[in-house]
């Protein structure tokens, strides 16, 4: 959910850039999270093949907690924000370099 802005409606195959996803993968979490009411999924009515996401306005709600949480977990692991932040740029690069 963080991968989405708050007044963003973006494609999934964006999203899926973002988050290095192939659809595959993308299609059941989005579909959960549209069930949970944090999303919804619409057809582009400038593509009828492309699938729009956005985030509701529980799901802002819910994406504005996330950083909290985050912290949280960096807290009860006993690390630095700036070490959480280092393994979060680690994994990101690790990505990008596997998906390139």
């Amino acid at each position: 959910m963080l991968a989405i802005e708050e007044d963003e409606q973006l494609m999934v195959k964006d999203l899926g850039n973002r988050l290095y996803l192939d659809s595959g993968t993308l299609t059941p979490l989005l579909k959960k999270l549209e069930e949970k009411g944090y999303i919804t999924r619409e057809r582009s009515t400038q593509d009828e093949r492309q699938m729009m996401v956005s985030l509701t306005k529980h799901g802002q709600e819910v994406r504005q907690q996330l950083p909290c949480i985050s912290e949280q977990i960096s807290l009860d692991m006993q690390i630095t924000k700036e070490q959480f932040e280092q393994v979060k740029d680690i994994l990101k690069s690790f990505l990008k370099s596997e998906f390139q």
